[in-house]
Parts: structure tokens; sequence; C-alpha cells
């Protein structure tokens, strides 16, 4: 299905539900746009390899199944600590080159900047950092939503009432990317019930959404939108200048920003940008502009109807004109107030949603994908190691890991097996016969291989990029 045909398809649901339309509900899951987009005619989250259990709880569970033989429980619980502190080292690894090519680019360290940086290795460590931090989503079992699908979620009103704009084109990079989905529920007034009380609504939430931002040095901006819009250089300048004249102070086109929060509404991705504008909503629109044309109409009808003892009295006429100026400021100022109440909305969501920012996010982006990795290879461990394994049988294999966490957690998991199987198989620890069978170490042995690569990895000239599984693609 085209994205076209896709957004043709969900144009007749972009309104909110009608009252009691709060029920919970289980469609079909759906796949690519129209599973990142919430409202889509056969709307659902689709299933995600995210799995929103504890790897503490996924390890007691994987040693007490009762399924090892004579293999104790706290061998099998030794072996999953293993896993979890050499995947730990794994990601050490990775995070230390990521941190190193970042430098040029984060807006706050509190390092010195010592030498200067040739343009070609500026775009050579730009080029590894972008590529490592989406390898590190993708590992934290985030999933990307296409560049060109963020306008149509950013083409509603926001759940707090909000008319927002963002110019995307004034980034040179914007990367988003979302994991765990779900479900809240927002009051506020409707037309129907004509504004009078609160009406409950089910909106949906991304649980996390992590933004990487880089906006367009000024001169290159300028000269794009000369080109699009047939532009003078003055005119391109004052049209840049406006769309960035919210941007914070400090903000620097040299930089890359990197953002985590929780919790966002699917219609309210607009706040998560630094260039957002606040508009007034078309409610309100209708709303401010009848009272201040009210307003003003009352003011002069009544400065009119005195015009006659105005003229006799040169003080009416200056009250008069007070009078009608007074109307005027006041109803200035309720557009004013409302806007400053959109901003104080928007601050406090921002402050509240946010989880982490540059060396922060992709540290702790670093310890959710160690996270990921670690429970996917537990899960896949303890399949392979209880029974026979065909390579034609890894899609029943896969079935049946999503079908128990279905089961045991009542979640929804899309179960990552290949990605498992293949860190696997690199550490040695799974192997495929010539025959096809998958063939996983006993728990003894298990442990002995671990303890093979720690003391290969410790030794002065031991620290085996291979088995760091450190991709070339990002030196």
């Amino acid at each position: 299905m085209t994205l076209a045909s896709t957004a043709l398809g969900v144009l007749p649901r972009w309104l909110w539900p009608r009252p009691g339309d709060t029920q919970d509900h289980k469609p079909q899951a759906l796949t690519g746009a129209a599973a990142i987009d919430p409202h889509h005619p056969h709307t659902t989250w689709e299933s995600q390899p995210f799995i929103p259990v504890s790897r503490f709880v996924i390890a007691e569970k994987m040693a007490n199944t009762g399924a090892w033989g004579d293999t104790k429980p706290e061998t099998l619980l030794k072996l999953f600590r293993y896993i979890s502190a050499w995947r730990h080292v794994v990601y050490k690894e990775r995070l230390d080159d990521l941190e190193q090519v970042y430098l040029p680019f984060s807006p706050e360290t509190d390092l010195l900047r010592i030498g200067t940086y040739s343009p070609a290795k500026i775009a050579d460590h730009r080029r590894r950092f972008i590529a490592g931090i989406k390898r590190l989503l993708r590992q934290a079992n985030y999933l990307e939503v296409p560049r060109e699908l963020i306008p149509r979620l950013m083409a509603r009103e926001t759940v707090h009432g909000l008319a927002l704009h963002v110019d995307l084109d004034d980034f040179e990079e914007c990367t988003v990317y979302r994991r765990g989905t779900d479900y809240a529920f927002e009051k506020r007034r409707s037309i129907w019930t004509l504004y009078l009380w609160p009406q409950e609504f089910r909106v949906p939430v991304y649980q996390r959404l992590a933004v990487v931002l880089k906006l367009w040095p000024e001169e290159a901006r300028i000269t794009q939108v000369m080109a699009a819009r047939s532009l003078t250089r003055e005119q391109a300048q004052r049209m840049v200048r406006r769309s960035r004249s919210t941007l914070p102070a400090g903000i620097d086109s040299d930089r890359i920003y990197v953002k985590l929060f929780r919790d966002i509404p699917s219609t309210d991705l607009e706040m998560l940008f630094p260039n957002t504008h606040v508009r007034f909503s078309r409610a309100d629109k209708i709303r401010l502009g009848g009272s201040a044309a009210g307003g003003i109409v009352l003011g002069i009808f009544g400065a009119v109807s005195n015009l006659e003892t105005a003229v006799l009295s040169p003080y009416a006429l200056v009250v008069a004109g007070f009078g009608l100026g007074a109307i005027v400021f006041r109803q200035l100022m309720g557009f004013l107030n409302q806007r400053t109440q959109y901003m104080k909305v928007l601050a406090e969501n921002l402050y509240f949603r946010s989880l982490a920012d540059n060396r922060s996010a992709f540290t702790l982006l670093a310890n959710r994908a160690e996270e990921e990795d670690v429970k996917e290879e537990i899960l896949l461990y303890a399949s392979l190691a209880t029974r026979e394994v065909h390579r034609k049988d890894l899609p029943a294999v896969k079935a049946e890991i999503s079908n128990y966490l279905q089961s045991e957690f009542s979640v929804d998991v899309a179960f990552d097996l290949y990605d498992a199987l293949e860190r696997l198989m690199r550490d040695g620890i799974v192997s495929e016969g010539a025959d096809g069978r998958m063939r996983a170490l006993e728990p003894m042995a298990a442990l002995e291989r671990f303890d093979t690569m720690w003391h290969g990895y410790l030794q002065p000239h031991g620290k085996d990029r291979h088995l760091l599984d450190e991709d070339p693609a990002l030196r």
C-alpha cells in the first residue's frame, strides 16, 4: 500500500472520538504507515519487538521452567548474569566510541575543545555518530517514524487544544524513533457537551520517543528558500529568521541534539521541536475573534450614541475615546493572555515528559539496548538449549516465544529472534551444523565459553573487536 493511498484512507478518522468512545479494543495488528498512525480507520498499535518485562523476571522464569534436567536454577541464573555482564562490556565499548565521535557536536560538553577538526573529519565523525545512534535506537527496540509521515501526524490539533506549527525543512537531520505504545485518558471540554463540562477522551500515546536534530546552517537554509520560492536574498533571510525566532538562545547549527521523552500523545509531536510556533486553534479564533468584534462594535455604538454630548463637551469626547481604547486594549490582552496560556501548557508538558538530553540520552539508550539484548538472548537460549531445533523451525520458535510472553505477561511482542540468534552465534554459545541443526552449549559449557571470552578481553592485547560485535561500518 502506498503512502498516498494510506493517507486517503485515514482522512475521515482524523476527528476526536465521540462521547462514550473510550472502551478498549484490540483489532487486527497493522504494519507500515497504518501501524504507526493510531488514527488509521482500522486502528490499533501493532506488535513491536520491545519486551516490557524486566530481565530479572525473565531470567528467574527461564531458570525455573523445569526443562533443564539436572542443571540447578542457580547455575542457570549465573549463566544469565554472565550473558548480561558480557553484553554490558559490549555496549560500554560502543558508548565510548559514540561519545568520542560526538565531541565536535556536543552542545553541553564541560571538556576543553582541544585542536581543530578538518571538514573531512567532521563529516566522518557525523556519519559515524548518526549511524551509531540509529543502531543504538534499533537495538533498544525503537522503531523509526518515517520523516514523510511526521507532517501527517502533526496535522492535527494537539490533545491540549494547542495549534502548533513546525517547519521541518529547517533541519538538516531530523530523526524520530518511538518505542512502546498505549492509550491514556484525558479530560477536555468539547462541542459534544457544549463546553459545559469535561469529556473523557482516549488518547493514543507513544511511551518513549527519541528525537535527533541538527539545524541547517543559516546561509545554507537561506539559499534553499531562495531557490524553492524564487525570493530575493533579503526576503529569504527574513523568512528564515522568522521561522527560527522561537529557537532558545544558544541553539547552534553545528551541534546535534538528542532528546528522549516519555508518554507523548501521538498528536503532540510538534511540542518536541525547538522551532515550534504556537498558533490559535480554530475554536479559539472564533471565540476570541467573536468576543473582540462584539466588544469593539458595542464600544463604537456607545461612542456614536453619545456623539451629540461629546460635541458639546470635549471632556465627554475624551472619555468616549478612552472607553473605546480600553475595549480594544482589553480584547488585545485577551489574545495575548491566551497565547501565554498556550506557552505555559507547552512548557509544563515538556518539563514533565523529558527524560534525557544529548550525552545522557544515548547513555540511557545504551542501557536500554543492553537490557533488550539480554532479554532476547535469555529467551532464545532457553528455547534452543532444551530441545533440538532445525533452522527451518526458527519461525515456529519465534512464534512460541511471542506466545509465551503473551500468555505469561499479557504483552504483545514481535520477538526479534534472528538478531538474538546472530549475537549468540557470534559469541559461540549457539552454532549451526552442516545439517541445519541449531546446537546450544550446555549451561556449564556456556559458562566456560564466557570465561574464555573474558580472559581474552582482559589480556593486554586481548580486546578482540569481533568478540565485542563492533560494526566496521561505524569505524
